[in-house]
C-alpha cells in the first residue's frame, strides 16, 4: 500500500474511534469533552476531504459554548470557505 493510502486509512479509523468517543461524551453530558473531540474529528474530515461532514463539524465547533472565541472564529471561517468551494451554497452541504 502506498503511504498516502495508509495515511487516509489511519484518518478514517481515527474518525470512527473519535465518533464513538463523541457519542459517549454526549450521552454522559460531558459537553466540553465532546466539543474538544469535535476538533480532532474536524481534522480527520479535512484530511479525508469529506466536505459535508467537515462543514457540519465546523458548525458545531463554531457554535460551542466551551471553546475559545479564536477557535470558534477559525471554524466559522472554515465553514465559509467550505461553502465557497460549493459555489456559496451551504444548503447543499447540509
Amino acid at each position: 500500500t502506498c503511504p498516502v493510502s495508509r495515511k487516509l486509512e489511519e484518518y478514517q479509523k481515527a474518525e470512527g474511534f473519535l465518533y464513538d468517543a463523541l457519542k459517549t461524551f454526549k450521552e454522559e453530558g460531558w459537553d466540553q469533552l465532546a466539543d474538544n473531540t469535535r476538533l480532532h474529528i474536524a481534522q480527520c474530515q479535512k484530511h479525508l476531504n469529506n466536505q459535508e461532514k467537515y462543514a457540519k463539524t465546523c458548525l458545531h465547533i463554531a457554535s460551542s459554548k466551551y471553546l475559545s472565541a479564536d477557535t470558534k472564529l477559525h471554524y466559522q471561517k472554515e465553514l465559509l470557505e467550505t461553502g465557497k468551494a460549493h459555489e456559496g451554497d451551504l444548503k447543499e452541504l447540509f
